[in-house]
């Protein structure tokens, strides 16, 4: 059975080139908004919750660094979505371990080729990369776009 286009691709099946873009495009979109998203509630959230101790000093209102958060993170995310892509075009999927493994280290190397302030703990913001890196796996993988793989 044949597509509409005339091709081999039957409906609602996609191509392994489909899957790899929109694997990019997820990491690359989803990605900073749910860094935006986390930050926005960790500083929201700090102050009834007491933990106003682990927020640093300086930082601008929750909204801001929200946005900041977003536009700063687009080119980890994008790092990120690109290796995955990768792996998709070959495997159609990939593991939980390998989004949080391309996470962190996307985010590892934006932070040493374009600096965080130096208040902000790199670890932590490591972690929390490699959980969004998942969130969107977990994502693409319950939107179909993906294929989940052990």
């Amino acid at each position: 059975m044949s597509g509409q286009d005339g091709g081999d691709n039957p409906l609602g099946v996609a191509s392994p080139g489909q899957r790899a873009l929109f694997t990019f495009l997820g990491h690359a979109l989803l990605g900073p908004f749910y860094s935006g998203f986390a930050v926005l509630a960790m500083m929201i959230l700090a102050r009834p919750l007491k933990l106003d101790a682990l927020v640093p000093q300086g930082l601008p209102n929750a909204g801001e660094a929200a946005i900041n958060t977003f536009i700063w993170a687009a080119i980890p995310a994008a790092l990120a979505g690109l290796a995955l892509a990768a792996v998709v075009w070959r495997r159609g999927g990939y593991p939980w371990i390998a989004a949080a493994a391309a996470g962190g280290i996307a985010f590892m190397l934006a932070a040493i080729t374009m600096p965080l302030p130096a208040e902000l703990a790199l670890t932590p913001l490591t972690m929390l990369a490699a959980v969004i890196a998942i969130a969107v796996r977990s994502s693409l993988v319950g939107g179909g776009i993906i294929m989940q793989q052990q």
